[in-house]
């Protein structure tokens, strides 16, 4: 199933800079960043958020288009290439992109930690339990941890796709409780499509809290009397007989 995903997002690629131009990307990437004004980097930790959200969610405007065209394609670019490949033999491809279309990103809780089988997870926003058959990323996850991710049903698997590089402590579910709110108080619904129309607001939440726990500041090192630890190199030579 890594592969799937690993093949779909290296044709998307392609498919977007030929759809919509060399700059589509960065263009996603100034979108993608709804709180802060970073530049995009292949080492940016939120590379998987990104990839996934540029695919499955982001909307291309007019301003934004290289396209030469009089008419341009507002849907995410996911959409505009399984059109494109209606006849394609690629099964397993094109249901794995169907599903990630039609997928909104959610936060979940960890609820059961059993390494080598399932974890179950609590959609936060949605109320709804699922259990993961594929979790890569929760190789060191504990329970009450939160989870920024998209959970992909492909057939019998359960697999997350776009998850986010660290995991947050349960403390920070205050945020979300209260999108969650919102959304109910406008739509009283949490349907997939009610969902995937507060994305911004889920990345804003998701940045808000990445970036204080990313960019904590390394504590520094004392002793009781409140004097700074200083380290030292040392090197012995020492002479045998």
């Amino acid at each position: 199933m890594n592969q799937v995903i690993k093949r779909a997002h290296e044709k998307l690629l392609k498919f977007a800079e030929k759809q919509y131009g060399q700059n589509a990307l960065l263009q996603a990437w100034d979108d993608f960043m709804v709180i802060e004004d970073e530049d995009f980097s292949l080492d940016t930790p939120h590379m998987q958020v990104f990839l996934s959200w540029f695919f499955f969610d982001w909307h291309p405007t007019p301003v934004e288009s290289e396209m030469r065209r009089v008419e341009i394609d507002l849907r995410p670019i996911a959409q505009v290439y399984l059109e494109k490949l209606s006849n394609h033999q690629d099964h397993l491809l094109v249901n794995n992109l169907k599903q990630c279309c039609a997928t909104p990103f959610s936060f979940y809780n960890i609820l059961s930690v059993c390494p080598g089988n399932e974890f179950t997870l609590w959609d936060i926003l949605a109320e709804k339990k699922v259990d993961v058959t594929e979790h890569s990323e929760l190789n060191n996850a504990e329970v009450g941890n939160i989870l920024f991710t998209k959970v992909i049903k492909f057939g019998n698997q359960v697999v997350l796709e776009g998850s986010s590089p660290i995991l947050f402590p349960s403390i920070e579910n205050r945020r979300i409780l209260m999108l969650q709110r919102e959304i109910y108080d406008e739509f009283s619904s949490f349907e997939p499509d009610v969902l995937k129309a507060f994305d911004h607001e889920m990345l804003e939440i998701y940045h808000v809290i990445f970036h204080r726990l990313y960019d904590l500041a390394m504590p520094k090192l004392q002793n009781s009397s409140g004097h700074q630890f200083l380290f030292r190199h040392f090197k012995y030579a020492i002479e045998f007989p």
